[in-house]
């Protein structure tokens, strides 16, 4: 009897509701007339709808898409190559071994390397290593003639035969 007549612990309590907030995050891109991004926009500026609903913009961040200037760093060392200022372009890299090429024989090779560097993209960058003493060598670079002019520079190698007396002499 006790128990039916007091009131219980859960009726004293007020019901309770769970509710919860989803944000979302959306890029936007806002342009000029002249395609240039338009600053300092704030969440007022903006309207928003889901499923026909308003919703309101909480914050607004402008994002740029390049990296903010910095301190520059020091130069590479010589003959080093980097991706910076890269032009999107091939990078093409001609290897010469001029010794095992016999005397005359980069005649044909040289036609064809140069009818290569003529087709290349403004873009590409080509190198031309050449091994073997006195071989021309040019780094990278998006100047063809430059390396058309090494090329020019390979002969292949030259070979003196001496043949010692098994032959007679012609008068």
């Amino acid at each position: 009897m006790l128990l039916a007549g007091g009131p219980t612990h859960a009726q004293d309590q007020p019901p309770r509701f769970r509710a919860g907030v989803d944000v979302t995050s959306v890029d936007v891109t806002v342009l000029d007339e002249r395609g240039r991004p338009i600053l300092g926009l704030k969440p007022e500026d903006f309207t928003v709808r889901v499923d026909g609903e308003p919703r309101r913009v909480v914050s607004t961040d402008w994002v740029p898409l390049t990296a903010p200037e910095g301190p520059k760093p020091p130069p590479p060392p010589e003959g080093y190559t980097t991706n910076d200022g890269g032009s999107g372009g091939r990078l093409i890299l001609f290897v010469v071994d001029q010794p095992n090429i016999r005397f005359g024989g980069f005649v044909g090779i040289r036609r064809a390397v140069n009818g290569f560097v003529d087709r290349l993209q403004p873009s590409d960058r080509v190198a031309l290593v050449g091994i073997g003493p006195g071989a021309p060598s040019v780094g990278f670079t998006a100047d063809r003639e430059r390396v058309k002019k090494a090329v020019e520079e390979i002969t292949g190698r030259c070979l003196f035969m001496k043949v010692l007396g098994s032959y007679p002499a012609h008068s």
